[in-house]
C-alpha cells in the first residue's frame, strides 16, 4: 500500500534521499551524468530552507513501511502578476512505475497549487526524456516554447 504525505519538517536523511534522487534523474536518459557532492550538499541545503515555505510543496509516496517510492516537487512563483505552479521534480522508482503513483501525485500537486492561487501549471522537461514528455502530453501538458541552450567551452 502506497501512502501520501506532505515533507513539513527537515528530516535531514530523508531530504538527502530526495536530493540525491532528484540530481541523479538525468542519468535515465544522459550518459555519464555525474554530480558532485557540492551540488548535492547545496540542493540539501536550499531544500531545508524551502522547507516551512508555504509556495514549496513536497509530496512524497512511501511503502507502509516507510520506504521511498517517489515523490512530487512544485513551487508557486508570480510571473506578470500571475500565480504559477512550476513542476521542479516528479519521481517514482522503476519498480513502482505503471501503477498510477505519478498521476496520483500529479493530481496532489495541481489541487495544491489551485489552493495557492495558481492558474497555470508549468514544468520543464530534458529534450532527451522522452518518457516524461508522453506522460505530461497524456495528463494535459502540451509544449509552448522550446529552450534551447549551447555549451560554451
Amino acid at each position: 500500500m502506497i501512502e501520501y504525505s506532505r515533507l513539513n519538517s527537515i528530516e535531514d536523511e530523508l531530504i538527502r534521499e530526495i536530493v540525491i534522487i532528484h540530481e541523479n534523474i538525468p542519468s535515465e536518459w544522459r550518459e555519464n551524468h555525474q554530480v558532485s557532492d557540492a551540488r548535492i550538499q547545496c540542493r540539501v541545503e536550499m531544500l531545508k530552507d524551502k522547507v516551512t515555505n508555504p509556495k514549496f510543496y513536497l509530496l512524497m509516496a512511501q511503502t507502509d513501511s516507510g520506504i521511498l517510492v517517489g515523490f512530487h516537487w512544485l513551487e508557486i512563483k508570480e510571473e506578470n502578476g500571475m500565480n504559477i505552479g512550476f513542476i521542479v521534480s516528479l519521481w517514482v522508482a522503476q519498480e513502482y512505475r505503471n501503477q498510477g503513483i505519478g498521476k496520483a501525485m500529479k493530481v496532489y500537486g495541481e489541487r495544491w497549487a489551485r489552493e495557492q492561487g495558481a492558474t497555470e501549471l508549468h514544468t520543464e522537461v530534458h529534450y532527451a526524456n522522452k518518457k516524461m514528455i508522453e506522460y505530461n502530453r497524456i495528463l494535459g501538458f502540451r509544449p509552448r516554447q522550446v529552450i534551447m541552450t549551447k555549451e560554451l567551452k
